[in-house]
């Protein structure tokens, strides 16, 4: 016989502790405003961080920890390593929490691989939490403290990284205003693996409403930013974890061919990225792999782009840089520590777009300095180089992508 329960036997708690954890847009700010009965968590906002909210229910008082969300899709591996900190992290501001509650959105569909993607998350905190004792969780300390020891590193090493690059641009844009070097128009490469959001950043630099199409042909799209002439070509994107060789020819001759689409070559490159996205070893492969095929030299025309900001899941974009590791930091030294991050939910502010515009026009005055040769980025078009092997690439004369001249 099942014994009977009542909550009347269950002793009155002085004070619920709870850990709200989800997805993105899933409705844990609602959930959080309807236990309260307050307005207290912003709806709409994305959670980038731990908030820690109070209240009360019934006359109890209330303490709710809200945890930034994954991609809905995304297992853990492709979860931005920050985020799994900052889920990490919530039990530190919530010591043996009496409940975790996972907030799902019935209003869309719940797939397999949704299932996967939350049992993946949840798994972060199941290593810690050692037991569970009467009315809470017991925490494993000695865990805990050593993944605080991390997200303390990478919050520092952010700090020095944002402290030293600020003083590095400041430099430079002082020196660039220097030069008589002007650029009536903008010439601009968009790079990126399929989803990573490169219509999102050519909306919001040419303040279009383009819908999002996987297109097999590079785009060329013009448009006026701050009275001056901006021309964007869009490539066709790649599989993230493909290697070229998997990356069918004729979208690797579309991505040769993008160059000489804006004569006599682009300014800039912009490789996008996925916000609140990991950025593993196979995708640094992946993207090396790509980029050759614009040229050994197009390291140095290129600014990474992380787009769609507003899910970046980390309260500064050098936290996302330093956490996740020696991948994303190698390419971004790569791009000699050039970066930039657009946010959808800020398209009316100019601010944004006009720091990257400056940003490309800083990189396009230092690179001026050399010529472009256009008959090798011919040459890159033609793919010709593709069957050559890395030692006749040494050899040869180089075919690299070279910024073009101001004109």
């Amino acid at each position: 016989m099942i014994p009977s329960f009542s909550l009347v036997d269950c002793p009155a708690l002085p004070e619920i502790k709870v850990i709200i954890i989800g997805s993105k847009a899933e409705y844990k700010c609602n959930a959080a405003n309807t236990i309260i009965g307050q307005k207290e968590c912003k709806v709409g906002k994305e959670i980038v961080e731990n908030e820690k909210i109070h209240g009360t229910n019934q006359g109890r008082s209330v303490s709710l920890v809200m945890t930034p969300g994954w991609w809905k899709s995304f297992i853990l591996a492709e979860s931005a390593k920050y985020i799994q900190m900052e889920i990490v992290h919530s039990l530190k501001l919530c010591p043996a929490p009496h409940a975790f509650l996972l907030v799902i959105n019935l209003h869309t569909p719940f797939t397999n691989m949704h299932l996967k993607s939350v049992i993946d998350h949840m798994e972060i905190l199941e290593i810690l939490v050692a037991e569970h004792e009467g009315q809470c969780f017991q925490i494993d300390c000695r865990l805990l403290e050593d993944m605080e020891e991390k997200r303390r590193t990478v919050k520092k090493q952010a700090e020095e990284k944002d402290t030293e690059l600020c003083m590095q641009y400041n430099q430079l844009k002082k020196n660039s205003g220097e030069k008589s070097c002007d650029f009536p128009e903008l010439r601009i490469v968009l790079m990126g693996g399929k989803n990573s959001g490169k219509t999102s950043v050519m909306n919001i630099i040419l303040k279009n409403k383009k819908d999002i199409s996987w297109s097999k042909k590079c785009v060329m799209s013009e448009g006026q930013v701050d009275n001056r002439k901006v021309i964007l070509i869009d490539t066709p994107g790649w599989w993230p974890y493909a290697s070229v060789h998997e990356t069918p020819e004729s979208i690797q001759k579309q991505i040769k061919a993008s160059a000489s689409m804006c004569p006599p070559g682009p300014h800039a490159v912009l490789l996008v990225l996925r916000s609140g996205a990991a950025f593993s070893k196979a995708h640094r492969r992946s993207v090396k792999e790509h980029m050759k095929l614009l040229g050994q030299n197009v390291w140095k025309s290129c600014i990474v782009v992380f787009s769609r900001g507003e899910w970046m899941g980390t309260p500064t974009i050098e936290e996302h840089i330093e956490s996740e590791g020696e991948n994303l930091q190698w390419l971004i030294n790569k791009c000699g520590n050039r970066y930039h991050i657009l946010n959808n939910m800020e398209q009316d502010d100019g601010k944004q777009v006009r720091e990257l515009m400056e940003k490309v026009e800083m990189m396009a005055r230092v690179n001026t300095e050399q010529t472009p040769v256009e008959e090798e980025m011919l040459d890159i078009d033609s793919g010709c180089e593709s069957n050559m092997s890395d030692q006749d690439m040494l050899g040869r004369r180089s075919a690299d992508l070279l910024p073009p001249e101001s004109k």
